[in-house]
């Protein structure tokens, strides 16, 4: 009996010793799995590229066109969208315009770089057409206007021979975001006379009209119907 409780202990034992070896063989199994999967991970990481390592391609100056100008970006080898993005600063009015890109996908980092947005020329616009100015003894500056731009921003305006009757020209000049020259006429005629009357009597023709302010003379004109002549006077 004795024996036989001993040889049944030592069984226990042995079954005992062999779980724990099982055990120990699947912990170790288990551990170095998970090395292997943290060694692959870390064997997959792709590191960035830095996109200030790369050049942009010079961007040709532009010209003004009343809204924000955004030209294409290009640096060799990259794809806008997939490699970078663009933003822009100072791109609608005449000057320097600025050009940042921020690296994306497999790059990182921000580039800089400029672009010249020039002025354009007047040709192409038209000076609304200017009325009939009345002489008044002085210089006589109509307005002038053109369609879509801004006197004193966009252009200045200067006159020529614009004081006695005749036909005055008026130079428009480009300004801030324009360049260039445009030209035009107007005329400046005598001021028409009020409340004229005509006396007539079997010897003369008598003619009365309120003063025009500014006018240093008149014209009377006489018309024969018989004749269809027509006598022009000069009258002080």
């Amino acid at each position: 009996l004795l024996l036989s409780s001993l040889i049944f202990s030592m069984a226990k034992v042995s079954v005992y010793a062999n779980e724990m070896s099982t055990a120990s063989i699947e912990e170790s199994s288990v551990e170095e799995t998970t090395k292997q999967e943290e060694s692959s991970e870390e064997e997959t990481t792709v590191k960035k590229l830095q996109i200030k390592d790369k050049k942009i391609t010079k961007i040709a100056n532009q010209t003004y066109t009343g809204k924000e100008i955004k030209p294409q970006v290009k640096i060799s080898g990259l794809k806008e969208g997939r490699d970078f993005t663009v933003a822009y600063k100072n791109n609608k009015n005449v000057g320097t315009a600025t050009v940042t890109v921020t690296g994306k996908g497999n790059y990182t980092g921000k580039l800089t770089t400029t672009f010249k947005i020039t002025a354009k020329n007047l040709k192409g616009k038209k000076i609304t057409k200017i009325a009939d100015q009345i002489y008044k003894g002085k210089k006589v500056e109509p307005t002038v206007k053109i369609t879509g731009l801004k006197n004193g921003t966009d252009y200045k305006v200067t006159y020529k021979n614009n004081k006695a009757i005749g036909k005055a020209t008026v130079t428009v000049t480009g300004k801030g975001n324009y360049t260039g020259k445009l030209t035009n006429t107007f005329k400046i005629v005598p001021n028409t006379v009020k409340n004229a009357k005509v006396t007539r009597t079997s010897t003369s023709t008598v003619l009365k009209w309120s003063k025009v302010t500014g006018a240093k003379g008149y014209t009377v004109y006489t018309y024969n119907p018989s004749t269809k002549n027509v006598i022009l006077c000069n009258m002080p």
